[in-house]
């Protein structure tokens, strides 16, 4: 009787001693026995997919570009090397240029090469790229990225009678040539500048076509291109221009005001002073004698078109207002004029003409005032901040 508590106590002993045993074993590395966790499912990165899913130029990533590197620079000093074993240095150059990169870049790297190795077992992180010692690579166009995608100040827009104009010297309420949604060329008004700053440097797309026509705009902005030679707008998609690869087609201006079919025929980056983004009605124009959208770092024109409607209807309504306030002050101008000088025609209406230049002129100053920023159209900034949100971020740039 004496020895039943002291067995009672032994077999709760082995016991405890044997769950601790299994959890151990199921909580310890390896298979153990334990559940195991469940392997999170693995799907293919896609083109242009960024992870994370934010420029490289945002500061969540490579950040911001700080400017070109040579052995002669005083930031060269500040490059280490990198001798991480588990990574592939394609070294072309044959002098270890590769190898050269900031001390953020090498951390980044040598954390990259252990998930690589972690995630497929036997394979290495391969480097084709780090210090660009030769400049084979284009500039950095984080300026684009930053301020939106636009035109260069020497580009060229299609007035009435076929007047050319550069767009550093266009106006908000002027009409250019453009084509209308029926695929017909007609002339829109320039609603306002999305962006415009005369003294900001940026990289810009140089695209030429066969016909001797040469374009410049942002790698972020949108052209109309198609894989086929065709004369119908509706076979042309937006895209992006730095997407845009010689032997597309885009459409250009032909003969008696017809549209025509080029092919792209040499395409370079260039830097520019200067950046200029017009916004018209039809949400299109014609640039130095090439179709482009009026917009930049979204790739779908149609849904932004249709989200920029609001901001076309309420400037509509002003146009109106201030056209038939133009008409009033006109008509009262001249029944002043006629009754203190009617003999004098030729007076009445060069003061006619005089009142409503100038009257136009402080309207379009006070406009260009508001409108005519160095940053991004406020409405612009919103409505890619929320498209960030609520649409697929593959789609912007």
């Amino acid at each position: 009787m004496t020895l039943a508590p002291w067995l009672r106590l032994a077999r709760l002993s082995l016991l405890t001693a044997c769950l601790y045993s299994f959890a151990v074993d199921g909580c310890g590395p390896g298979p153990g026995y334990g559940t195991r966790h469940r392997q999170r499912k693995l799907t293919p990165m896609s083109y242009k997919q960024y992870v994370p899913g934010v420029s490289e130029n945002n500061l969540g990533a490579s950040g911001r570009a700080e400017g070109r590197i040579t052995r002669a620079s005083e930031r060269f000093n500040d490059l280490v090397r990198n001798y991480n074993t588990d990574i592939d240095f394609k070294d072309e150059e044959r002098t270890n240029a590769d190898r050269f990169m900031t001390k953020r870049c090498k951390e980044c790297l040598n954390k990259l090469a252990i998930a690589v190795m972690n995630q497929w077992p036997g394979v290495r992180l391969r480097v084709t790229e780090a210090w660009d010692e030769d400049g084979h690579h284009p500039p950095d166009h984080s300026v684009a990225v930053e301020k939106g995608g636009c035109f260069s100040a020497s580009g060229l827009v299609t007035m009435a009678d076929n007047l050319l104009k550069p767009l550093s010297c266009l106006h908000a309420g002027e009409k250019v040539l453009s084509m209308s949604g029926t695929g017909d060329i007609a002339l829109a008004r320039v609603l306002l500048f999305l962006h415009l700053d005369r003294s900001s440097t940026a990289i810009f797309v140089i695209v030429t076509t066969g016909s001797g026509k040469q374009l410049a705009l942002t790698p972020n902005h949108l052209i109309f291109v198609a894989r086929n030679p065709t004369r119908h707008f509706q076979d042309y998609e937006a895209t992006f221009a730095e997407n845009v690869r010689m032997g597309d087609y885009i459409l250009t201006t032909g003969a008696h005001k017809g549209i025509q079919p080029s092919k792209v025929v040499s395409i370079s980056l260039e830097e520019r002073v200067g950046v200029f983004a017009p916004l018209t009605e039809h949400g299109n124009l014609f640039v130095d004698g090439i179709l482009v959208s009026s917009y930049a770092s979204f790739e779908d024109h149609r849904l932004a078109h249709w989200a920029f409607w609001p901001l076309r209807v309420l400037f509509s309504l002003l146009q109106t207002e201030m056209e038939e306030n133009l008409q009033k002050l006109v008509v009262k101008s001249s029944s002043l004029v006629s009754n203190y000088c009617s003999a004098n025609q030729s007076f009445l209406i060069n003061l006619m003409d005089n009142s409503t230049s100038s009257t136009f002129n402080r309207f379009q100053d006070a406009t260009n005032v508001f409108l005519q920023q160095k940053e991004v159209y406020w409405y612009a900034r919103l409505l890619e901040m929320l498209g960030r949100i609520y649409l697929d971020p593959q789609m912007f740039y």
